[in-house]
This record gives C-alpha cells, sequence and structure tokens, in this order.
C-alpha cells in the first residue's frame, strides 16, 4: 500500500482499520511523501484478519429486527485514531445511544415507514458530526465509521440515498461518462485509490486507499439498497466492482483512481450486513470486454419510457418494455418486468431495480441478472458484450458484432 500512496505527492498519510476506522500500529501514520506540489490527506484502510466480536456476522445478525433498523457504529477521534468512549448519539426521532470503552454504539430505529434518518454525534473536545437522510428500512442494518474533528464546530454528512432520490421530482445527479478508454489488462486490482471532498470527478481534495473488495462494500449499500434480495445485491455487487476495478487502469486523476460521488460511483463510511454478503459471495468476479475490465454502467430504471423523474437516456427509440440506448452504444434489450416503469438516469447498462425484480419475481441469480443486462443472455451487441470471468470461471472474451 505504501508503493500505491507514494505516488500523491506532498501526502501525509494514516493508516486505520477499514472495520472500525480506528488506528492500526503499522506505522504508515507516520509516513510522509516528498512534497511536490499540492499536498494532501491520505488514509490507509487495512483490513483485519478478523473482525471485532460486535461485527461478527451472527452477532449483528441476531440484533436484526424485522419492524426496525439497526444503526450502530464505531467513533474515533480523526487525528489519532483511538476509539471515543461516552460519546452520545441522537436520532432526530429521539432514540439516543452511547458508545462503551471500544468506542461502538448501536441503536434501533423503528421503520414503520420508509424515511430519512438523522444521527447526531457528540463528544468532549469535538467537533459535532450530524449524519442526515439516513435510510430506514426494517430487517436491515447500516454500520457507521465516524471519525471525529476536534474542536467546538461542526461538521456534516448527507447520506441519503441514490436510489431513494430516484422518485418523481427527484434528479438524478450522474455527471457524463468520458469515452471509454481501450486496454488488455483484464486483471482484478488488489487496491483502489478513491478520491474524496469533491466538488467534481476530477477535484477531489482527499485520497483514501482501500482493499478493492472493502470499497465494494463501503458502497454497495450506497448504490443498492440493503433491503433487496441478496441475489440482486450480488449482481450489484459485479457491477460496483467491475466499474471501479476499470478505473484502477483507466484513473480520473493521477492522484486517485475514482471518485466517491455521484460522479462516480458513491462510497461513504458505512456498510450493511446483506451488502457485505453479497460482496463476500461475488469477491473477484468482474466484467470483462475485448481482453479488458469492462465499464459497467448502471442507473436506477433503464425501462425506454419518459415519465415525471429526470431522465437523461439520449435514445429512448427502443420503446416501452425495453432497455437500451443505441445512439450511447447500448441495443435493445428485452426487459418485460421494467414495462410500465419510466426512465429515470442514464438508460445505460444494468438497470438497478430491474435486478430487484427478476431476483423477487422470476427467482433469477445473479449470475443470470448480470448476463442479461451485459450481454443479453449470450447475444452480444455493442457495449452489452461483457461477460462474467472469476474464480474458477474460464476466460471469455466478448467479440462485439
Amino acid at each position: 500500500m505504501i508503493l500505491l500512496a507514494a505516488i500523491l505527492l506532498g501526502a501525509t498519510v494514516s493508516a486505520r482499520d477499514s472495520t472500525t476506522g480506528f488506528a492500526v500500529a503499522a506505522g504508515a501514520e507516520t509516513l510522509r511523501v516528498a512534497a511536490a506540489v499540492d499536498a494532501r490527506e491520505v488514509t490507509l484502510w487495512v483490513d483485519p484478519e478478523e473482525p471485532p466480536a460486535e461485527l461478527r456476522r451472527d452477532v449483528v445478525a441476531s440484533r436484526l429486527r424485522s419492524n426496525a433498523m439497526l444503526l450502530h457504529g464505531h467513533v474515533s477521534d480523526r487525528v489519532s485514531g483511538a476509539p471515543l468512549a461516552g460519546a452520545r448519539v441522537v436520532t432526530r426521532g429521539g432514540v439516543s445511544a452511547q458508545t462503551n470503552e471500544a468506542g461502538y454504539f448501536w441503536m434501533h430505529v423503528d421503520a414503520a415507514l420508509p424515511r430519512g434518518e438523522d444521527l447526531t454525534i457528540e463528544s468532549g473536545g469535538h467537533a459535532t458530526h450530524v449524519i442526515t437522510n439516513t435510510l430506514i428500512l426494517g430487517g436491515a442494518d447500516t454500520h457507521f465509521i465516524v471519525r471525529l474533528d476536534r474542536g467546538e464546530s461542526s461538521t456534516h454528512r448527507d447520506d441519503s440515498h441514490k436510489i431513494w432520490l430516484h422518485r418523481p421530482g427527484g434528479d438524478h445527479p450522474h455527471e457524463a461518462e468520458p469515452p471509454l478508454q481501450q486496454g488488455n489488462d483484464a486483471a482484478v486490482p488488489e487496491f483502489i485509490r478513491v478520491g474524496f471532498g469533491c466538488a467534481t470527478a476530477t477535484t477531489c481534495t482527499s485520497v483514501e486507499i482501500f482493499s478493492l473488495e472493502t470499497y465494494v462494500k463501503r458502497g454497495l449499500n450506497d448504490e443498492w439498497i440493503a433491503s433487496w434480495h441478496q441475489e440482486s445485491l450480488r449482481a450489484g455487487a459485479v457491477a460496483y466492482r467491475s466499474y471501479g476495478a476499470y478505473h484502477v487502469s483507466h484513473p480520473r486523476t493521477t492522484a486517485y483512481d475514482i471518485c466517491s460521488t455521484t460522479s462516480c460511483q458513491v462510497n461513504d463510511a458505512d456498510t450493511s450486513l446483506a451488502t457485505d454478503i453479497a460482496v463476500d459471495a461475488t469477491a473477484g468476479f468482474v466484467l470483462v470486454s475485448n481482453g479488458q475490465i469492462f465499464r459497467s454502467e448502471y442507473s436506477a430504471e433503464n425501462n425506454n419510457l419518459l415519465g415525471d423523474r429526470s431522465c437523461s437516456n439520449v435514445d429512448r427509440t427502443c420503446g416501452d418494455g425495453f432497455a437500451g440506448s443505441p445512439n450511447a452504444g447500448w441495443p435493445c434489450l428485452s426487459d418485460p418486468l421494467c414495462s410500465g416503469f419510466s426512465c429515470f438516469g442514464h438508460g445505460r447498462g444494468m438497470c438497478q431495480w430491474g435486478t430487484q425484480r427478476w431476483a423477487t419475481e422470476r427467482g433469477r441469480d445473479w449470475r443470470w441478472i448480470v448476463n442479461h443486462y451485459y450481454n443479453d443472455e449470450g447475444r452480444p451487441a455493442g457495449l452489452r458484450s461483457a461477460f462474467i470471468e472469476g474464480p474458477a470461471l474460464p476466460k471469455r472474451r466478448a467479440v462485439r458484432r
């Protein structure tokens, strides 16, 4: 990881445990890279051999409630990386908890109606941190990594779920993609450099380095809904991983591979049990086309029907009951389970709501869903010519026609 960090010029580097956010005794926190152009804050996220006891899957699963959302997390000092005991966490609705000696808290929030909830985290000598619009759904959880700044001010993070915003009147804040770049690298990278504090995809102010699988875990619950069917989540994990891995070979800037906002794909400091399971179940699987990892685009609703939601699909000539954007290189695809749902997003690649419908209404598994959207179930054409590759699967190279 140090070699990866070394190209980030002028960086102050710290090392943190990827499950808790606590400092790790790896010496990396003292590493300084020679100053050059712009100073950057760099965090190296180290995956532990075993998670802390409170994050073991059986422990988290035992706390899930069908009528409530489990909100839990670890709170630490941003500078030292030390856990903060006695930090108070309060929701807008008045539910509260306090971190224990290990800096861990947990609480249940009623999920009678899906909605967004706000959390306020306070600890003496530290800035108050507010997390707004966290999606509340029954039977699911969100685990937060909270790093508090020192001082008396306040900090804020908007946790609005990307898909939850995809409703009538909502915006689809996805920037236009740069042209696809060609290459011949189908190797799955071990690490990925992610830009944070981003005004645009190429103007992020800090860099965090993750193992690729930890990166997918931190982002999948932001792009898919954690209470969705496990096969939908697994299909999403392959798409999310492939999109990130493509940018390791084709980075957005010299300092980092991909940004952490809707300009690229969302990635922030929380995870969920269901999406973690989906990521582990598909670990190492990516989409490959013409000898390289494929930039696996996706959006909320790809049906070719214009309604009252924000649709930036440049070509909806396929018609209702079909996904596709031929002028953007994505051929028409019969997608009958999305018939009647208006387009929301750019209309390219995988339909996120479609993955849920195919899993719940037709019982399709993640392999079928991925192949449905990215190679038309073995009938490749145009950009819809990517195939799954991964552990124990033979390599297959699609040739566009």
